[in-house]
């Protein structure tokens, strides 16, 4: 009797591995739910599934792209001489020139409406799905440095410009830009928040990109001193949706892909430490707003040089040792992927790029549950490869070769 149970037990345990094995070998073998643009030899192009198809062939190289919140539009900026922003429709191609000479542009986050400077003045549009025109642009607001918009979508949070006074640099004022009326065609600013004036430890004369937490509290940005200063050092910023309580919580290097929030939770990521160079002090912390407690999963002797959240207690790192360097050439980091598990505090390693190769800027895009990177040799030099696995790190396969720069990867409600 007790031989036929164990038989029975051992088939059991057999049927469920074999089960478990059959559905990671399925989950293997289905194409990449990915849809992403990625610019290639100044170009921009479109990758769905297995599929790549070329956008935009341009005489100016493409050097930035973003998708709008619904997911219809792309917007692409070109370089010099031209700086145009250009918006594409994604549905049937159809491309339409919203301005020459200007910088920046952002979409709302889940609307197709834009936001763009010219001339140290930002300016709206709307885009109708539609017809694939835009509205007439809105003047929002001027001298105005970086700038984003409010959670809501109903108005912008924008800096004001770099300025000396008596040859000191003046701080730099932070304020909402609320759209009033019925069209939303009326503005309304108010100062938030009027940053710390120079110090020995902070200055900032411009700001990285604004990241909303996922309630719409907290805002993180980097403020960015002077050029060769910026090189070595900025501070990571926190600040209340309303201004009122405002934290410097570390010093980083200016990298927009250094700081983000966990997907559903006020818990902020990043990458602390100083120095210009990726050899050294480079560790990846995180904060729950507006805690002060900052725990760091990065051990003496290796530094993290990149980060993506899969969940509020999982992180994928891009992870090397440190290197020793004082002067000459600065060597090359080969960092692996490892996945940090934050509540037992666990690293994993998941990719082993050969050697004199490295894993860099790991992407997660949760829709399709995919895990992407891009695989270089140093630091990392483009043009490179995008690979993508599963989010364990299973079935790791080059995806898009040969791209400028990271690609930007669709996910609609993020």
């Amino acid at each position: 009797m007790r031989r036929w149970i164990a038989l029975f037990v051992a088939a059991t345990l057999l049927a469920g591995n074999g089960s478990g094995s059959v559905a990671r070998a399925k989950e293997l073998e289905r194409p990449p739910e990915l849809t992403g643009a990625f610019i290639r030899e100044g170009n921009l192009w479109l990758k769905e599934g297995r599929s790549e198809r070329l956008l935009a062939d341009r005489s100016a190289p493409v050097r930035a792209v973003a998708w709008s919140g619904d997911g219809r539009w792309l917007a692409y900026e070109t370089l010099e001489p031209s700086d145009e922003i250009w918006v594409y429709r994604v549905k049937d191609g159809k491309e339409t020139k919203l301005c020459g000479g200007c910088g920046e542009s952002v979409w709302a986050h889940r609307e197709a409406k834009l936001a763009y400077r010219m001339d140290g003045e930002v300016y709206t549009v709307n885009l109708d799905a539609e017809n694939g025109a835009p509205s007439e642009p809105v003047r929002r607001a001027v001298d105005v440095g970086r700038f984003g918009w409010l959670p809501d979508d109903r108005g912008l949070l924008a800096a004001s410009l770099p300025m000396r006074e008596g040859g000191e640099w003046k701080p730099l004022t932070l304020y909402a830009v609320r759209f009033r009326g019925v069209d939303g065609e009326a503005s309304e600013t108010r100062p938030l928040l009027t940053l710390p004036g120079p110090t020995e430890r902070f200055l900032a004369v411009s700001v990285s990109p604004f990241r909303w937490s996922p309630d719409g509290r907290w805002v993180a940005f980097v403020a960015e001193p002077t050029a060769s200063w910026s090189m070595d050092s900025n501070t990571l910023c926190l600040m209340s949706a309303d201004g009122a309580r405002f934290f410097a919580i570390g010093k980083m290097l200016s990298r927009e892909d250094w700081y983000g929030w966990a997907p559903g939770r006020s818990r902020l990521g990043y990458i602390d430490g100083e120095g210009r160079f990726e050899v050294s002090n480079k560790r990846f912390e995180y904060k729950d707003a507006p805690s002060s407690i900052a725990p760091s999963f990065t051990p003496p002797g290796v530094m993290d040089i990149g980060f993506a959240w899969l969940r509020p207690d999982l992180v994928v790192v891009s992870r090397a040792p440190e290197l020793s360097w004082d002067e000459g050439p600065v060597p090359n980091a080969e960092p692996s992927l490892y996945a940090l598990d934050l509540k037992i505090g666990s690293a994993k390693r998941i990719t082993r790029p050969p050697e004199g190769s490295g894993d860099f800027r790991p992407m997660y895009v949760a829709s399709a549950k995919r895990l992407t990177w891009v695989r270089s040799a140093g630091r990392p030099r483009y043009p490179a490869d995008v690979w993508t696995s599963t989010a364990r790190g299973a079935g790791a396969a080059a995806y898009i070769r040969g791209v400028d720069a990271p690609p930007v990867w669709l996910e609609l409600g993020r």
